[in-house]
């Protein structure tokens, strides 16, 4: 865990989306896991409706989001973070840290600066049932 905190630049992909389903954003460093969470619902246009993890490595136990905070588990830029959200739906979110930046008491501690593509509807089924043009 760093010292002081930081801006992490991330990029979040949503896995297995043609053409790539992503968002670019800025976070404090310091945000535990189940914050990021809240921020990625958001960007997605989510609600939360249903059960995520996050994990280190694709298909590892999961993390205790609530008690890991971002700075604990992403330190160098291309460290990567895996998220599975809704488990009958399948949605696997790839979180990679793009930069490591100087922190401004001026900025937001999460912001959303780049994204292509609306995010897929709850209980659509899935990347299949969103479409690769979706």
């Amino acid at each position: 865990m760093a010292d002081d905190v930081v801006t992490y630049r991330l990029r979040v992909d949503l896995s297995g989306t043609e053409p790539p389903l992503w968002r670019q954003l800025e976070v404090a460093s310091d945000l535990f896991l189940d914050e990021l969470h809240w921020i990625i619902q958001v960007t997605f246009g989510w609600a939360d409706h249903h059960r995520h993890e996050f994990q280190v490595h694709d298909g590892t136990e999961g993390i205790p989001e609530e008690e890991v905070r971002l700075d604990q588990v992403l330190v160098r830029r291309g460290d990567k973070l895996f998220c599975a959200y809704d488990f009958g739906d399948g949605w696997a979110h790839l979180i990679k840290l793009e930069a490591v930046l100087p922190r401004s008491q001026s900025i937001p501690n999460a912001r959303c600066l780049a994204g292509q593509r609306d995010g897929p509807a709850e209980d659509c089924g899935g990347v299949s049932r969103y479409g690769r043009a979706g």
